[in-house]
């Protein structure tokens, strides 16, 4: 090995035209184009304290190339760009070959070379700009630090005609050598896609060079840099990455380290550099991940999937195997529920669809294990009271086949609200049913139903005909049929107190109370102002979500204009006749289809129970209708044994009906 950490590299430089004239007197030379053929020996890079084994050796690639300036009492060359010839590429010798312009080519000339070539450096010899980049790649399982770092080099001559120039190209960086050992520990088997570093001092980016003087005249540094993995190398042995940075003092402090895969799973180090970085040298930095762990150095993290990053709501769409997390708020506002002790399931339609339930920081974590279905999340204060729920949503996603109505004016999910599959004549595409103007949904039937005969399938309602669910066994809650009589009336939020601490009870008419009306689960005055607009439906709005709307972000209750339902017109673009329990939407301007199944309802006045399972769909609309004392909200009502179409029907309030969510 010629020199520890230097790039020895040889110009034989050779007159390609000679340019010169004698001006005067004194001889003065004319600027001469000079091409120069360049030899480059590069010697490796050692890392510290490693064996002669550990050299990282520095070979020419193809494409590489210098910049190099020459300087004489006549004045100085621009930046000249000097490129490998490519048969000489893969080697630790190469040769080069560029043109200089000299203004005194015959005088005494100091060369200077750099190593890439970049055409910002400008041609100022004594502001060279340079630049160690704040995001690093590398390809493939070989040292890059030549592509990442900068060489610098120098060289005193007589002429530059024919002589020959010795250049000790220094590299100007230090190296980073990662050693990335994952065995034993949840990362095991995952595939890297990045180290990303972090200091207190400045250790990365721009920097302004005085060649001349050889000193760094302006700097732009930064903390943080990140080395990605083009290659994503998988973590079943130890993996090594190799990034360049500027020569820092970090022994001061810890530096903080993530390690980040492609599934974003990510490993928290905190590490103490043992030495000041210094120019041509290589640092090992050993990051054995289960050791780390052992001497609390290290936290492994599940990625986790932020739910309302759109916008926060009552329900939320899972669909897929992962963590998760949303911000505890009331539906679509930003207002916290209250104090919150603790957050947990209340119901679940299959046993142990979620799991590792948690609040903290005014957010909900929670994880799914990719099974479908529906639960219940709630919040409790300290005495166990209920302050909010949630409702999840496990599904494939309903917004990837939105379909259109009324040409495209109107945007419907594919499903009903709760229904964990679209496709026709099965009831897993029924969903969940809500009570008008209520946040949280209630459990549908347990099978399809019988498609010839309308008809209330079960006494009282939630038992025989209900789907079945899981409740949680450490509270005392079941969905259960109460009457609006038994509910307390708080003087200035009527019953929604009630309904929010007892999200499982169904409540059905029992009596009229000022003028509320038959067939509501309220019973204060119904004229208010609060209850006409529980989910936005105010005939002289625009229909805006409310903290009570059962839909996910982006989405909410469908609205009426006139006669139509969410831009369905009555009776128009309907077909029951190829689809048994089905109703099918085909919308001429766009050709999509859309699909209504026969779900059926919980009318109030017969107890909560389920009927019309198969001959009817009755799905909501945001509007509320009053004629005289009789209270009823619009809906679309579809009868599968009349074959009838209705977007502007009535239905009571107390009644639990289908929710097909329309995008906002």
């Amino acid at each position: 090995m010629k020199k520890e950490l230097l790039q020895r590299i040889c110009f034989l430089t050779m007159l390609a035209g000679a340019v010169a004239a004698c001006k005067d007197s004194e001889h003065e030379e004319a600027a001469a184009s000079i091409g120069i053929s360049v030899t480059a020996q590069a010697d490796p890079l050692r890392a510290e304290g490693a064996a002669e084994s550990g050299d990282i050796d520095i070979l020419w690639e193809k494409g590489d190339s210098l910049s190099i300036w020459a300087l004489c009492e006549a004045g100085s060359s621009g930046n000249s760009k000097f490129t490998l010839d490519p048969a000489t590429a893969g080697s630790a010798e190469g040769r080069f070959r560029g043109t200089v312009s000299s203004p005194g080519y015959q005088q005494p000339q100091r060369l200077f070379a750099v190593y890439p070539y970049s055409e910002t450096r400008g041609n100022d010899i004594t502001y060279v700009s340079m630049k160690i980049p704040a995001t690093q790649t590398q390809k493939g399982s070989e040292p890059q630090l030549k592509q990442k770092g900068v060489f610098i080099g120098r060289a005193d001559i007589d002429r530059l005609d024919g002589q020959e120039a010795v250049f000790d190209m220094a590299y100007s960086c230090a190296g980073l050598q990662f050693s990335l050992d994952c065995t034993g520990t949840e990362l095991e088997g995952k595939q890297l896609a990045s180290i990303r570093i972090t200091a207190e001092e400045p250790f990365i980016g721009n920097m302004v060079y005085d060649l001349k003087n050889d000193r760094v005249v302006v700097t732009s540094a930064g903390k943080t840099g990140t080395l990605q993995f083009a290659d994503s190398p998988e973590l079943s042995s130890v993996v090594k990455g190799w990034m360049a940075v500027k020569p820092t003092d970090l022994t001061g402090a810890p530096v903080q380290i993530e390690v980040r895969t492609a599934d974003q799973w990510t490993a928290e180090i905190e590490y103490t550099p043992s030495a000041a970085y210094e120019v041509d040298k290589v640092y090992p930095i050993d990051l054995n991940i289960g050791r780390l762990i052992t001497d609390g150095a290290a936290v492994v993290n599940e990625p986790v999937t932020d739910l309302s990053t759109s916008g926060t709501a009552n329900c939320y769409i899972v669909t897929s195997q992962a963590k998760y997390k949303f911000k505890a708020t009331k539906g679509n506002s930003n207002e916290s529920p209250g104090d919150i002790e603790k957050v947990d399931w209340l119901w679940m339609s299959k046993d142990g669809l979620l799991h590792s339930i948690s609040y903290a920081d005014g957010e909900v974590v929670f994880k799914a294990t990719g099974d479908k279905g529906n639960a219940l999340l709630a919040a409790f204060d300290a005495e166990d009271r209920i302050l909010w729920s949630w409702h999840i949503w496990l599904t494939d996603d309903p917004r990837a086949k939105t379909h259109y109505v009324a040409a495209s004016k109107f945007a419907l999910m594919d499903r009903n609200l709760g229904a964990t599959t679209a496709d026709a004549d099965n009831v897993s595409s029924y969903g969940l049913l809500y009570q008008w103007g209520r946040k949280d949904p209630f459990i549908g039937s347990i099978d399809e139903g019988d498609n010839t005969t309308a008809g209330y399938r079960e006494n009282p309602g939630f038992t025989t005909a209900t789907a079945e669910y899981v409740k949680n066994p450490a509270y005392d809650k079941a969905f259960r049929v109460v009457a609006n009589t038994d509910v307390s009336v708080d003087p200035e939020l009527f019953e929604i107190p009630y309904t929010v601490q007892n999200p499982m009870d169904y409540i059905r008419f029992g009596a009229n109370s000022n003028g509320s009306g038959e067939g509501t689960w309220f019973n204060s005055a119904c004229d208010t102002d609060f209850h006409k607009d529980l989910w936005g439906g105010k005939a002289t709005d625009s229909y805006r979500k409310t903290v009570y709307d059962p839909c996910p972000p982006g989405y909410k209750v469908p609205n009426f204009s006139g006669d139509t339902w969410a831009g369905l017109e009555w009776n128009t673009n309907l077909s029951m006749e190829s689809y048994l329990y089905v109703a099918k939407y085909l919308d001429p301007a766009t050709s999509q289809t859309g699909y209504y199944p026969a779900a059926g309802s919980r009318p109030g006045a017969k107890n909560g129970r389920m009927a019309d399972t198969g001959t009817k769909s009755v799905l909501w609309g945001s509007l509320w209708y009053m004629s005289g004392t009789n209270l009823s909200a619009r809906t679309m009502t579809i009868d599968f044994l009349k074959k009838s179409v209705n977007t502007n029907s009535k239905t009571n309030v107390c009644d639990a009906a289908s929710v097909r969510c329309q995008k906002e």
